[in-house]
């Protein structure tokens, strides 16, 4: 494992806004029915108020070069040489830039199409025994590079007609892909919501061999987030909103489970049987959601839904969940400022690390569908970020401190 971050001794005058002072509610109370789960450590509001402070210093760019203009920067992951792999997505663009640790570009792996090498849709890549997995939602497939070479090694169907799935499938669509180890895959599924209906779509977890030839049992199954629906001078459409609770995974490199709702920070961890091993809770105050909330999400097409959608009392307190390689949690957190949000770095055992505050759009969609805005790799944050002016798109590398007063 790499070293917790390093450690920088200072007086700091300003440490991280404490929730008593930041627009929050009063204390929250602990729900019943997580003080009688087993194996759940839950936290006080005294184990967060007074966390240490993460700080992050710019460290490195990748970005746009004479060789090299990104069209739409979807996501990224790095390698343990520091290598970055960015995805960049548009009409007629679905390709992987691949830059040095040093932010030059090397070479660019595959295009949009069909065949070998190229690609539908671009999600959910990993790098593990020095190969580069690409998975294409669209054609329900994996396609294979080397780390060593770049060169192509081969494309794996992952459809219905591969999988020895008896049935459990039916009426889904693939919809992301992870690793539990180099002999087992987790598959999630989406059923969708129906028009009009207020029953959300539903998520549906299998366990996989590595040949994709055979589907276990469903392991896990989760609500997504709600779609609001309305009528428009051009036909039906729909809105999701922020402040509507959504489902949360990640797995870790070494194939650990954490899920959560993002109403709660209530992380459990569970097995690949998806049996919960254990969790941990933190009463975090709660934000009030308001009218304006929804308009400020909404445009001229989607008014008449915020205008309408019913609205929860309290904002969710969790925006998203990242685990990083050596098995720490990132979670931000909405705050009471729009264009802000609050990280927290936890343990897998609940235990926090540090938070810091960074930019970021609490009014954002709740997904932007096979996107990767943030990787954690060591002691360095990578992140998105887009000039306002010129719209120009680039992947910051910050290097990430653990300050102590």
């Amino acid at each position: 494992m790499h070293s917790l971050f390093l450690r920088v001794s200072v007086v700091i005058l300003s440490v991280v806004i404490a929730a008593a002072c930041s627009g929050r509610g009063s204390e929250q109370k602990v729900p019943d029915y997580i003080m009688e789960i087993e194996n759940v450590t839950v936290f006080s509001e005294e184990d967060f108020e007074n966390a240490d402070t993460i700080r992050l210093i710019k460290d490195q760019e990748f970005g746009d070069s004479d060789d090299l203009f990104f069209a739409n920067v979807r996501g990224f992951i790095t390698d343990d040489s520091g290598r970055v792999y960015i995805w960049d997505i548009a009409p007629g663009t679905l390709t992987i830039h691949l830059f040095s640790s040093d932010g030059d570009y090397i070479t660019s792996l595959g295009r949009s199409g069909r065949g070998p090498g190229e690609f539908n849709s671009i999600c959910c890549l990993n790098v593990r025994s020095n190969r580069l997995y690409v998975v294409d939602i669209a054609l329900s497939r994996i396609t294979t590079y080397s780390t060593d070479s770049f060169e192509l090694l081969e494309t794996v169907s992952i459809d219905l007609n591969n999988l020895n799935s008896a049935g459990q499938l039916s009426g889904k669509r693939f919809w992301r892909h992870y690793f539990i180890d180099d002999e087992t895959r987790l598959l999630a599924y989406k059923a969708p919501q129906r028009a009009f209906e207020d029953t959300p779509a539903t998520i549906h977890y299998f366990t996989a061999d590595s040949a994709y030839q055979e589907l276990g049992e469903e392991v896990l199954k989760q609500n997504e987030v709600l779609e609001n629906w309305g009528d428009s001078n051009m036909g039906s459409i729909m809105k999701q909103f922020s402040f509507q609770k959504k489902p949360l995974i990640t797995v870790t490199p070494t194939g650990r489970i954490f899920i959560a709702d993002s109403d709660e920070l209530f992380i459990r961890e569970l097995n690949k049987e998806g049996d919960v091993i254990e969790g941990f809770y933190y009463p975090v105050p709660r934000i009030p959601v308001t009218r304006e909330d929804a308009r400020n999400s909404a445009n001229k097409m989607t008014m008449d839904i915020a205008e309408s959608v019913e609205l929860p009392k309290v904002w969710p307190i969790m925006q998203s969940m990242w685990s990083d390689d050596n098995e720490r949690l990132w979670i931000s957190t909405f705050t009471e400022t729009e264009d802000e949000l609050e990280w927290w770095v936890i343990e897998t055992n609940g235990e926090l690390i540090g938070k810091f505050r960074w930019p970021g759009d609490r009014e954002a969609p709740p997904y932007i569908n096979g996107s990767t805005f943030t990787h954690i790799q060591g002691d360095y944050f990578y992140t998105r970020e887009e000039d306002a002016e010129t719209g120009l798109q680039t992947v910051v590398r910050y290097r990430v401190e653990r300050v102590t007063e």
